[in-house]
């Protein structure tokens, strides 16, 4: 069935920041449990969704950081068309233009908050549309990262990133925090590939947010960055010298190669703060971008 044209909108999907990643296990079909942390950026990609006649999906790719991302069915934007049209027995026709901000390859997420955004908006343009539930247990089987971003804010998330509990934390509300970006691609892939040698794994005590932000300050960790630091040794080196400065206040975000920096209990940061994080940022000819927590 080919339904008849609704409307087009633009819509943005954010990036993302893993505080904390612990690896708690591996199931039998090889996929790791998670337990993480995570929190949206500012920093975010603008989607335009037209539904235009017939029953295709035609995908433009654009903006500073497009050229290392895929226009065809192998972008998860298209995939996750795919599976809508599948599994709600309707296709449309669709337009969609991404504008990319987000850097590909950082850990930031962005491609599979693509993918989320435009599942709730084309889901939306059906004449049936999937329900919530339906549509959450649809998004993990488009990408780990996927059923996160369905939702809003920061979230404790676990499982293989099919749980997800969101909570209102009060203190991240628009919190700043500086971004490492530019720093070499670290594969995913590889990084996981180095896990795979490890088999005795530890529960994850840490199933919520705490109740201060200093609490928070003393369990920012990710199991993932020795490996990644391996592949990209850069991000070790950086991470070394921001800690020097910094103390525990930074880390990677998921398997790399994006760093980030967070503010003491003061919840500001200086101008020598700021220009401390560039001056390392630079060191490994990357750049620093200014955040805020959403």
């Amino acid at each position: 069935m080919v339904a008849v044209p609704k409307h087009s909108s633009v819509i943005h999907s954010p990036a993302k920041l893993n505080l904390r990643l612990k690896v708690t296990g591996r199931r039998p079909n090889g996929y790791h449990e998670l337990s993480m942390l995570n929190v949206m950026l500012d920093l975010s990609d603008e989607i335009r969704i037209e539904q235009i006649p017939g029953d295709q999906v035609s995908l433009l790719v654009e903006g500073v950081h497009c050229s290392t991302v895929p226009g065809d069915s192998s972008n998860l934007v298209i995939k996750a068309c795919e599976k809508l049209f599948s599994i709600a027995g309707e296709r449309i026709g669709l337009q969609i233009t991404l504008n990319k901000q987000i850097p590909a390859g950082t850990g930031c997420g962005g491609g599979s908050s693509n993918a989320a955004a435009v599942l709730r908006t084309v889901n939306e343009m059906l004449s049936t549309p999937l329900s919530e539930e339906s549509l959450v247990a649809l998004s993990s089987e488009i990408g780990a990262d996927v059923p996160y971003f369905i939702g809003h804010g920061s979230a404790w998330v676990g499982g293989i990133g099919e749980i997800v509990q969101y909570q209102r934390v009060s203190y991240l509300s628009a919190l700043p925090c500086l971004l490492i970006v530019g720093l070499p691609h670290c594969s995913t892939a590889a990084v996981y590939e180095r896990l795979r040698a490890q088999s005795e794994f530890e529960s994850d005590p840490v199933e919520a947010y705490p109740d201060s932000y200093l609490a928070l300050l003393s369990i920012l960790e990710n199991d993932l960055e020795p490996f990644a630091s391996e592949i990209v040794p850069e991000i070790g080196k950086c991470l070394s010298e921001l800690r020097g400065i910094f103390g525990g206040r930074c880390g990677v975000t998921g398997s790399g190669s994006a760093l980030f920096v967070l503010p003491d209990d003061s919840r500001s940061l200086s101008e020598r703060e700021v220009a401390a994080a560039s001056t390392v940022a630079e060191m490994a000819k990357g750049h620093l971008l200014s955040q805020r927590i959403l």
